[in-house]
C-alpha cells in the first residue's frame, strides 16, 4: 500500500453544516507537476516541471513555491508571536492559536530608485481566552478576533534593504466572545482587544514589512529583484513563442519594465481550500494557484502565473458517530 504522508493525507472536511456529519478522506500522493505560465498581450506559454513528492521538486518552480511557503509561514508566524506576546502582558488571558488567510495582494511600482510596496488582502483570525475572579466568583470568556483585509504601506530600498514610511495598519477587527458565566457583561478581554487593534499592530506591521522586502530583492546581491524567488523561475529558452524568449527578455529588463509600467500585481494564496479539489470515484485532483504577477506599460502587458496539478488515491473515511467505524491503516 502506498505510504500516507501528513501532508498528502490530511483529512479534509466537506462544505458540512448544521446538523450534518461532515465527508472525511484520506489522500494518497499518485503524482503531481508544477506548472509555470507565462503571458505577453494576451499569447501564453506554459512549462511543467514534475513534481517529486507533494509540493516538492528539484526545479526551479519548486523552490519559488518553497519561498512563497516559507513568506507565508513566516508572515503567520510573525502573527501568531505578536499575539502570543500581547496575550501573555495580561492577566489571565491565554493565546489559543491563530490562523492566516489568503490572498496577499502585493502592489509593487518605482518612485524615486526606491520601491513603493502596498500590502493587502490576508485576513487572521485567532483566539484568546482570559480568566478573571471576583469575591469567589471565576468568569471565563473566549473572544474569536478576526483582523479582515490587513491592509498598510510601506518605501523599500532594493539595494540597502531599508524600509521606512511604513503606514499604521489597517485591520477592520471584528470579534466574538462568549462566557462561561451569566455576568457575560463583564469585560474580561476589552482591553486586551483595544490594545492589540489600536496600538500594538506598528511592530506586527514592520515585521510583516521587514519579511516582504527580504523576498523582494536580495540587498547582498546589489539590490537584484528576485520577487520570491521569480527572477530565478523563469529560464533561459523555456517560454519562447512567436521565436522570441519572452521569459528572458522580462528578466533581463525587469528593472526597466518596473520604471515604464503603472506597477506590479502579485498575488499569493497561502491556503489550499476544498474547493480546489475535484472528486471522481476513488481519486482527487487538486488545482490550485499559489502565486500570480502582472504588469502592464504602454505598450505591453505581461503576467506570470504558477500553479499546481497533483493526483491523489482518494478514499472515504467512516462515520465516527457510528461504533462500527473502523478508518483504514
Amino acid at each position: 500500500m502506498k505510504s500516507l504522508t501528513a501532508a498528502a493525507a490530511a483529512l479534509a472536511l466537506l462544505g458540512a453544516t448544521g446538523a450534518a456529519q461532515a465527508a472525511r478522506y484520506a489522500r494518497w500522493f499518485d503524482n503531481g507537476a508544477f506548472i509555470g505560465t507565462l503571458s505577453f498581450d494576451g499569447r501564453s506559454v506554459s512549462v511543467p516541471e514534475t513534481m517529486t513528492a507533494v509540493m516538492k521538486s528539484g526545479g526551479p518552480l519548486g523552490a519559488l513555491n518553497t519561498s512563497l511557503d516559507n513568506f507565508t509561514g513566516k508572515l503567520a508566524s510573525d502573527l501568531n508571536d505578536r499575539m502570543a506576546k500581547e496575550a501573555s502582558s495580561e492577566a489571565g488571558v491565554t493565546f489559543n492559536g491563530g490562523n492566516l488567510g489568503g490572498p496577499i495582494n502585493l502592489g509593487i511600482s518605482a518612485q524615486s530608485g526606491l520601491l513603493q510596496v502596498a500590502f493587502s488582502g490576508p485576513s487572521y483570525s485567532a483566539s484568546v481566552t482570559g480568566r478573571r475572579s471576583w469575591n469567589g466568583l471565576s468568569v471565563s470568556c473566549t473572544t474569536d478576533i478576526r483582523l479582515n483585509s490587513i491592509a498598510f504601506t510601506f518605501l523599500y530600498n532594493p539595494v540597502n534593504g531599508t524600509i521606512q514610511q511604513v503606514t499604521q495598519a489597517q485591520l477592520n477587527p471584528t470579534q466574538n466572545t462568549s462566557c462561561s458565566s451569566s455576568l457575560s457583561w463583564i469585560p474580561v478581554l476589552g482591553g486586551f482587544i483595544d490594545r492589540y487593534a489600536a496600538n500594538r499592530v506598528g511592530g506586527a506591521a514592520i515585521e510583516i514589512a521587514n519579511n516582504a522586502a527580504a523576498q523582494i530583492s536580495d540587498k547582498d546581491n546589489f539590490g537584484k529583484l528576485q520577487l520570491f524567488g521569480l527572477i530565478n523561475a523563469i529560464k533561459p529558452g523555456q517560454y519562447v513563442f512567436d521565436g522570441v524568449d519572452y521569459g528572458s527578455y522580462i528578466v533581463n529588463n525587469f528593472s526597466y519594465l518596473l520604471n515604464t509600467s503603472a506597477g506590479i500585481n502579485m498575488t499569493i494564496n497561502p491556503q489550499i481550500k476544498e474547493s480546489d479539489y475535484t472528486h471522481s470515484p476513488g481519486s482527487a485532483t487538486l488545482h490550485y494557484t499559489p502565486f500570480s504577477f502582472n504588469f502592464f506599460n504602454q505598450n505591453h502587458s505581461f503576467g506570470f502565473t504558477l500553479s499546481e496539478r497533483i493526483s491523489y488515491t482518494e478514499q472515504e473515511l467512516c462515520d465516527r458517530t457510528k461504533p462500527e467505524c473502523t478508518d483504514p491503516k
